[in-house]
């Protein structure tokens, strides 16, 4: 199992009485370093300790030296990219990029590097490939943007289907109030290839939508599909007040039916997993994981009872 994080570096307001913590309040140049992204990779067992390690998602690119390094994930401002969900599938893994696309990640290519500096990345003078004191660094391998710059990724999820469906990458959108959302708050579905690459087009690189919806609801963090289900997590800020008043909501549509209910759901909630039991009598389950500090939690339900 796999979890995401990215950094805003020191300066963060916790509250202990029951209101929502606060973002940074400190200027940019004062939470340095920004570390970018990580993953958590947990080897997940109900029946065991859970092991687990974390993984430094990087950008290859070279040093005023022509010598190979790699750099955080960062926006053009300097701040960590927010990485708002997150897809694996096969050895790929799709990191959600809001609206730079989505960056690619290949599992097979996890380097061990140097440890000793928590304030030390990419190639230093002596040689050695640093990480923030993290101990592996998993690189870019490549980036998929939307041709006409129109459609926001703000998450991402895999359906996985019943076994002879076609499975798919599910691309979707954040839209921050109800008139946005009347046009842009939609998911598209990117069917995958045999070989658990994107179907592409006649050039090899073009990827098309096999169908698109727009859903009509403002602040989605995350997406689950499965067998033409569809689970929507929406927010609700942390605008003030307590956390008791910004629960979550969690929608549900039947692509079949077109039966469409909501049921009360997390604080702070972010992506979505669909996670299929293949054994007969085995209940499937909704992964999610919550945002904020001291709230945040990655936790599953069975998906049954939330259709």
């Amino acid at each position: 199992m796999v979890s995401g994080w990215y950094h805003k570096g020191t300066g963060v307001t916790l509250a202990s009485d029951g209101r929502c913590p606060k973002d940074p309040e400190v200027p940019l140049a004062q939470r340095q370093p920004t570390k970018g992204v990580r993953i958590s990779v947990a080897d997940w067992d109900a029946d065991f300790a859970n092991t687990y390690r974390h993984l430094l998602l990087v950008e290859p690119t070279v040093d005023g030296n022509g010598n190979g390094t790699y750099r955080p994930l960062r926006t053009g401002g300097g701040e960590s990219l927010h990485a708002g969900g997150m897809a694996w599938y096969g050895d790929y893994l799709y990191v959600a990029d809001t609206s730079g696309g989505l960056r690619v990640f290949d599992f097979r290519r996890i380097y061990q590097v140097d440890t000793g500096s928590a304030t030390a990345v990419g190639r230093q003078s002596d040689g050695s490939y640093q990480a923030f004191n993290y101990g592996y660094v998993l690189p870019q391998v490549g980036r998929i943007t939307s041709k006409t710059g129109s459609l926001r990724f703000s998450f991402t999820t895999v359906d996985r289907g019943p076994a002879s469906a076609t499975k798919a990458l599910v691309v979707g959108e954040y839209a921050v109030d109800d008139a946005t959302a009347a046009t842009k708050s939609r998911v598209a579905r990117f069917p995958f290839a045999a070989d658990s690459r994107l179907v592409t087009g006649a050039d090899g690189r073009t990827v098309t939508a096999a169908a698109a919806y727009n859903t009509g609801y403002r602040q989605m963090q995350g997406v689950a599909a499965y067998d033409g289900s569809y689970w929507f997590s929406v927010s609700d800020g942390c605008r003030g007040g307590t956390v008791a008043s910004h629960y979550g909501t969690l929608r549900h549509w039947n692509s079949k039916t077109g039966r469409a209910v909501s049921y009360p759901w997390a604080f702070g909630p972010e992506d979505l997993s669909y996670w299929h039991d293949p054994a007969a009598g085995q209940a499937d389950y909704l992964w999610t994981q919550t945002e904020y500090a001291n709230y945040r939690a990655v936790v599953a339900v069975p998906q049954a009872d939330w259709d």
